[in-house]
């Protein structure tokens, strides 16, 4: 998958099937911060294979859900032993719709689809700091 390079620290991947989109990838010091995850595993097994060819494996992933349609977050789970994070609405609308989202939006799916939703949530602000741990600020 070609994707692209912003700055010195993003990484586009751009996706077309079913629909155009783009996954958006932060790599700090510490940690490789994943914005939205698309349609399933397939989907971020091209974005892991990008890090991978930019020598990029290995930090631990942090995924960052923007908000709660399907599309945002099916692949989740691709990244076993992420801290996935999002404000609170999205993770109670991802609980509540996730089920008919499957349903009706089937075959849509790229690869397997493991409903995850933000372990870590936020009402007003969220700030990652590398050298150091999550600090929620209010």
């Amino acid at each position: 998958m070609k994707f692209r390079k912003i700055g010195s620290r993003g990484l586009l991947f751009p996706f077309t099937d079913p629909f155009p989109t783009n996954v958006y990838v932060i790599i700090g010091h510490e940690r490789i911060y994943v914005l939205d995850t698309f349609l399933g595993s397939e989907s971020m097994a091209l974005v892991k294979e990008g890090l991978e060819s930019e020598g990029h494996e290995g930090k631990p992933i942090v995924v960052f859900n923007s908000h709660g349609d399907f599309d945002h977050y099916w692949g989740n789970s691709a990244f076993e032993g992420a801290l996935i994070i999002g404000h609170e609405e999205c993770r109670t609308r991802i609980l509540a719709e996730s089920d008919e989202a499957l349903l009706v939006n089937k075959e849509r799916k790229k690869g397997e689809v493991v409903v995850r939703a933000p372990s870590l949530v936020f009402e007003n602000r969220l700030s990652f700091r590398e050298s150091s741990s999550v600090r929620v600020q209010y």
